[in-house]
């Protein structure tokens, strides 16, 4: 009789026929099958019962495979997921599946030998990191046994982390020598076994940036007894390679460290695929920017400047590095609603009448309404910006005359960076304002026209922000 537990796969689709088609082809996996056609049903399920792994459709109403995959990771992080996703979604929908945590993409139409090859070595997986787990909690008062357990499974364990690139290692942290399994000294490019392994021969393989990280988070594992885990790179035969590390730090009846246990995940190939889609995206995003330009009197070089005031600000109101990101991105579209004005008014060279700024105003709606749908964070961030970034702090400003904190943030702070560049810009019908002139009435205009926690971060940096705009001179 086998007492194992069924190895549990969630399996969501909103057409039975695909349900049924991937359960036919991974019966030789012998896992149990929980099918949904609804994924809403499907999330209610996995929040309440257990289950090894996720297959689920991208494209879905009421809560799509994003959404499905976000709910499992809140569970448990380590749960597979492996997404189906049409051809045509594929680089959009990919960035967004790696960032919400799912493991791996099955393209449509369903190959059968890729897919049951895939799910193999994920049940593979999983088991392996549902039995080390089970061990590390076993390990503190039952050391001896739970080395006796380890070695009956030695063999399917190293095949295991072979497949997945999946090291382990021990650490005795008095001796400072550690203990690398055969898959942890192949991540390292090395033959099993070659050298004695210690704690400075792996800090020498650590990226010489990423060295004070590794330590910290070694030290705060130590003596906080937090979890040690951290994302860093190796350099291995003057290549860079990307590995997870997770960890556990056990302590002696003086509470003293006495040794850590822990996985080392090889994720360069994730990364560089990861690196190369957001590369993509950004390179849209720059052509995207580059649309309004083109029609309209304004260069490249004004987008930089937006741009550059634009992360500076944000830099020193303490948002961080992925928000200071989106707005290097996002803030060149805030214009890109020009598409959609006339070209009698958008280039004619001198002011415009009543009824031509009305005409020209319209382009914060045309901006919105181009971006609206779009569920790229960056686009996301460039449909506010576009909104909002012509609203005044006082309430002045159009299309709908916000008052203060009501203004989305990303709008406040590209308005300062619109309007600081526009200022010290020429265009046909104005001379540009010497930089300390826009200065002063970015000042004057503070509380009124400007948020004034913003502006006083564009005073107080005023050698950074002449930085930026001297660097990109038209």
């Amino acid at each position: 009789m086998n007492d194992t537990p069924p190895f549990i796969i969630v399996n969501i689709d909103d057409n039975d026929m695909n349900l049924l088609l991937i359960e036919a082809y991974l019966k030789p996996t012998e896992a149990k099958f929980v099918n949904f056609s609804s994924s809403l049903d499907a999330i209610e399920y996995i929040r309440n019962n257990p289950f090894d792994m996720v297959i689920v459709d991208f494209q879905m109403p009421h809560a799509d495979g994003i959404e499905v995959t976000r709910e499992v990771k809140k569970i448990d992080a380590e749960i597979p997921v492996i997404m189906i996703t049409a051809s045509t979604y594929q680089d959009a929908v990919q960035i967004q599946a790696l960032k919400a945590g799912v493991n791996d993409f099955i393209i449509k139409p369903i190959n059968k030998a890729i897919l049951l090859n895939r799910v193999r070595n994920f049940i593979k997986l999983r088991k392996a990191i549902v039995y080390l787990t089970n061990q590390e909690k076993f390990l503190q008062d039952q050391i001896s046994q739970a080395t006796s357990d380890l070695q009956k499974h030695i063999v399917d364990l190293q095949i295991a982390q072979e497949i997945t690139h999946l090291g382990s290692w021990v650490w005795d942290i008095a001796e400072g020598t550690l203990e690398w399994s055969d898959e942890t000294y192949r991540i390292f490019d090395l033959v099993p076994q070659s050298i004695p392994a210690t704690y400075e021969t792996f800090m020498q393989f650590v990226h010489p940036e990423d060295r004070q990280n590794v330590q910290s988070s070694v030290d705060h594992a130590i003596y906080h007894k937090n979890a040690y885990t951290v994302r860093h790179r190796i350099v291995v035969a003057e290549r860079i390679k990307y590995v997870h590390e997770r960890g556990h730090v056990y302590y002696n009846d003086k509470d003293e460290p006495v040794y850590m246990i822990g996985t080392v995940y090889d994720i360069t190939e994730v990364t560089l695929a990861y690196k190369a889609l957001e590369e993509k995206e950004h390179e849209t995003l720059r052509i995207l920017s580059r649309t309004a330009e083109y029609k309209d009197e304004e260069t490249s070089n004004h987008v930089k400047r937006v741009s550059g005031y634009a992360v500076l600000i944000a830099k020193y109101l303490g948002l961080n590095e992925q928000i200071q990101n989106i707005l290097h991105f996002a803030a060149p579209l805030h214009d890109i609603g020009k598409v959609g004005t006339p070209d009698h008014i958008l280039l004619k060279p001198g002011r415009l009448d009543d009824a031509e700024m009305v005409v020209m105003r319209e382009h914060a709606l045309i901006g919105a309404s181009i971006l609206k749908d779009a569920k790229s964070p960056y686009l996301q961030a460039g449909h506010i910006i576009a909104l909002s970034h012509h609203e005044k702090y006082d309430g002045s400003g159009y299309p709908n005359k916000l008052v203060g904190d009501a203004i989305p943030l990303y709008g406040r702070i590209v308005a300062v960076a619109d309007v600081f560049d526009a200022l010290t810009s020429s265009r046909p019908y104005k001379k540009a304002w010497s930089f300390d002139e826009a200065l002063q009435f970015m000042q004057q205009n503070s509380g009124s026209h400007f948020d004034p926690a913003l502006i006083n971060i564009f005073i107080q940096h005023r050698d950074e922000v002449y930085a930026i705009y001297t660097s990109h001179k038209d």
